[in-house]
């Protein structure tokens, strides 16, 4: 079925009909970035279900040395896998599948060759033949389920690339992973922020063609108004042209900047999931449990209250149907279905308002720092503000 669902939903009485993505919310929805996997504690309180190595990196020696292709393939013919070691011995030991990018945005393998792309094809392959070879040799088996040809190609980094370049360079990669494993997912291209110029050009060179998987990145402010306008965006070029892969969310936070406000992140963390799940995203990883744009756990380890929203929103939206997210006086609505049982996600874009529900028909609300309220049988309204609740009929 097609990943982008749109539509409405309305009441008729008691009930609800709605429209949007046909199965159950998969796990796979909240995965994260772990950054410092070799520096802290596995993080076992918050409820994440896999990880991207994306930015993820180990002090080696004194260096600290990235899960990345500059970081292994060191030089020509040479290739340190110390780094990838210790990662999916990590994901091993905590049960985990990871994600791993094949180039990060400041590969100087892209900038040192910048202007001899057939050298850059000759050691792209190199490298995609290596890593293939060093995940069939490991003794237990790799943990690596999925991989992504490029970190956001349309950045202002010396590997920065051209649409119809990182098409020639994924139709290198594409045949080689599958040849070698079958059953690893390949994602296309990571596009930064707005990059729907940047994927229709590499849409029109086919460069989807040659992908399992279209992965986004989309940071945004609460107001959720920039990160809707871009999918919408996405979902109109994908829809053009009969692309009905599955769409990832391989980075998302509030902001790009670090030292977001807590309270923001709780914000957005309701809001975005809301989104995400309502469009068929199949697959996501927050940025991140860590580090100072998503973060999940504080210095001490202890969650922040991003880090309680988190877990709770997977406890809310993990295996039920939901449907597509509509808008109506500016708050944002989601369905939530399960058997015997109906919730509704609302928010507001800002601000708080009176939110109309029928009489006796939810029993109670959830927050996001998982409080339960109960709602009076007579009520017609409820305050609705810019932070998720879950209005519910009873226990899911």
């Amino acid at each position: 079925m097609s990943q982008w669902s749109g539509g409405r939903f309305d009441w008729a009485g008691s009930e609800l009909f709605s429209d949007g993505p046909t199965d159950p919310v998969p796990a796979d929805m909240f995965g994260a970035h772990f950054l410092a996997f070799n520096d802290r504690d596995y993080p076992s309180n918050v409820n994440f279900e896999n990880l991207r190595a994306g930015n993820a990196g180990a002090l080696i020696g004194g260096d600290f040395l990235h899960v990345s292709w500059t970081d292994i393939h060191t030089a020509e013919g040479v290739f340190d896998w110390s780094p990838l070691d210790l990662y999916d011995e990590f994901c091993r030991t905590n049960g985990l599948k990871y994600f791993i990018v094949l180039s990060r945005d400041d590969d100087t393998w892209v900038g040192n060759f910048v202007n001899d792309a057939e050298q850059v094809k000759t050691h792209w392959t190199a490298w995609i033949n290596a890593l293939m070879s060093y995940l069939a040799g490991l003794t237990d088996g790799s943990q690596c389920d999925s991989m992504g040809t490029w970190n956001e190609p349309n950045g202002s980094s010396p590997s920065a690339i051209t649409p119809e370049f990182a098409a020639e360079l994924a139709a290198i990669a594409y045949p080689l992973i599958k040849a070698a494993d079958s059953s690893i997912l390949v994602a296309a291209p990571s596009p930064q922020g707005n990059g729907i110029g940047w994927a229709t050009s590499y849409e029109a060179e086919g460069g989807y063609d040659d992908c399992d998987v279209i992965p986004l990145h989309l940071y945004g402010s609460a107001t959720q108004a920039g990160q809707i306008t871009w999918i919408e965006s996405y979902q109109a070029l994908f829809a053009a042209n009969n692309i009905t892969k599955p769409v990832w969310m391989t980075e998302g936070a509030a902001s790009e900047s670090a030292d977001l406000d807590d309270d923001l992140q709780v914000e957005f963390i309701g809001k975005a999931y809301s989104i995400w799940t309502g469009h068929g995203f199949e697959r996501a990883y927050w940025y991140g449990i860590e580090n100072n744009r998503g973060q999940l756990l504080d210095s001490e380890d202890a969650l922040t209250g991003a880090g309680v929203a988190f877990n709770e929103i997977r406890d809310w939206l993990e295996g039920a149907t939901v449907s597509a997210l509509h808008f109506q006086s500016g708050v944002g609505q989601q369905v939530i279905r399960r058997s015997g049982y109906t919730g509704k996600i609302v928010w507001t874009e800002t601000g708080s308002t009176s939110f109309k529900i029928p009489a006796g028909f939810f029993t109670r609300y959830r927050d996001l720092a998982g409080n339960i309220t109960a709602i009076d049988g007579g009520a017609t309204s409820i305050a609705v503000g810019v932070n998720a609740i879950l209005l519910e009929t009873g226990e899911p």
